[in-house]
């Protein structure tokens, strides 16, 4: 169900301004590592927040899947250090 749901969404994404919107809000959040925003806007928010709750990192800047390998935080702290 959740990958039909995931399929939908991407087709929509040329479709639906809404959808497009939507889209590029998670993207920020996961950006800017705004953990309740990205929960909230889950296609399976319900299933997200309980993984989120069961493998709570012991960092909150990472996710529950990289952890201190996170990408995104990797990214952030090299732009972070190359402005100052």
């Amino acid at each position: 169900v959740i990958a039909t749901r995931i399929a939908a969404h991407a087709v929509n994404l040329t479709r639906f301004e809404e959808e497009y919107k939507w889209d590029y809000r998670m993207s920020k959040a996961r950006g800017e590592m705004r953990w309740d925003e990205q929960l909230n806007l889950s296609i399976d928010k319900e299933n997200a927040i309980k993984i989120r709750k069961e493998r709570y990192p012991h960092s909150p800047q990472v996710c529950t899947m990289c952890g201190e390998l996170c990408a995104i935080k990797i990214l952030s702290e090299y732009l972070k250090d190359g402005r100052e």
